[in-house]
């Protein structure tokens, strides 16, 4: 890959791998043969922040919260700004990393299903389409976006589409958005449900 620096290591061991720096174990359980995918991921942010590799890997605990594959944050650099109760409330966070092809949404994993669960979504002012667990923490905690709300997806389909979200409140019309949206990439299911909810706006 061509990145590795004397601060950053690899460690990989029964399909997973760890990324440590400055001997701290960052963060572990990501599978090795997409740990090439995760790195592009990072440096691919590190652009969209205007930082070189090692000042974003400076903040990389910071921005974990916001790029965490699906993982275990397992330890903390107690001189980082980080305190181990966000380090705690970020575990419950997560992004899933995915592409979609033949009009199905797919992690390294396959065909991604929610297993009848709601997830959440948004779709950023880019019109980027995160799906994980936590609105501001699938944002980066920006304080505006496009569209947002839960869904659950079957065989790479969205079948069951909600514009539920208690940190940024959309409208029902925006389902209708929305909907367009998922229409125009592909990942609706030809049958699907919606459930609009009138958020509570003080």
């Amino acid at each position: 890959m061509g990145i590795a620096k004397k601060c950053l290591k690899f460690v990989n061991k029964d399909g997973k791998t760890k990324i440590i720096r400055d001997n701290v174990e960052i963060i572990s359980d990501i599978p090795s043969e997409d740990l090439g995918y995760y790195i592009d991921e990072l440096l691919n942010d590190a652009g969209k922040q205007g930082k070189s590799w090692d000042d974003y890997l400076d903040n990389f605990i910071k921005y974990v919260t916001k790029l965490n594959y699906n993982s275990t944050l397992q330890k903390l650099n107690l001189n980082t700004k980080l305190t181990k109760q966000i380090a705690a409330e970020t575990n419950n966070f997560k992004r899933y990393f995915f592409k979609i092809e033949q009009g199905m949404i797919k992690t390294h994993k396959g065909v991604f299903d929610s297993g009848g669960e709601y997830i959440d979504w948004i779709i950023t002012d880019n019109n980027e389409f995160f799906i994980g667990h936590g609105h501001a923490f699938l944002s980066g905690n920006s304080n505006t976006i496009k569209n947002a709300g839960t869904a659950i997806i079957k065989e790479g389909k969205l079948i069951s589409i909600v514009n539920g979200s208690g940190h940024y409140l959309p409208r029902p019309e925006y389902l209708d958005v929305a909907i367009t949206h998922f229409k125009e990439i592909n990942i609706i299911a030809d049958e699907y449900r919606i459930f609009k909810w009138k958020p509570k706006i003080k």
